[in-house]
């Protein structure tokens, strides 16, 4: 019985992963850029291709790491503009550059 719930389990995955890489190729999952789909495809794939040895319990592979630099790559597509904004602003000035040293120097100094 657990095997049948398995295979249907699986099926079903399949399902949804298809659907996002259909609806990520054919452009219907509204303005996005190029990269955001190919990390949307990676993910899914990743995760299509690591979920059985999850299931079996052998230890990550080559789908897991798909599965994380399709994570990696979304996420400094979405928020890696803000995140280098902010540590670009901890130094006091909003000049591009990140100057450890300065924001090191700035923390040192006493409160008034």
């Amino acid at each position: 019985m657990s095997a049948l719930l398995n295979v249907v389990a699986a099926v079903l995955a399949a399902v949804v992963v298809g659907v996002v890489l259909l609806a990520c190729l054919f452009d219907r999952t509204g303005p996005q850029g190029r990269l955001q789909r190919l990390s949307l495809c990676m993910m899914a794939g990743g995760l299509l291709w690591a979920a059985p040895a999850r299931l079996l319990g052998y230890p990550p592979g080559l789908g897991d790491l798909m599965f994380l630099g399709g994570l990696s790559a979304l996420l400094l597509r979405l928020y890696g503009a803000g995140i280098w904004a902010a540590l670009d602003g901890l130094d006091g000035e909003l000049d591009g550059l990140v100057d450890i040293q300065a924001v090191v120097e700035r923390s040192r100094r006493p409160k008034p």
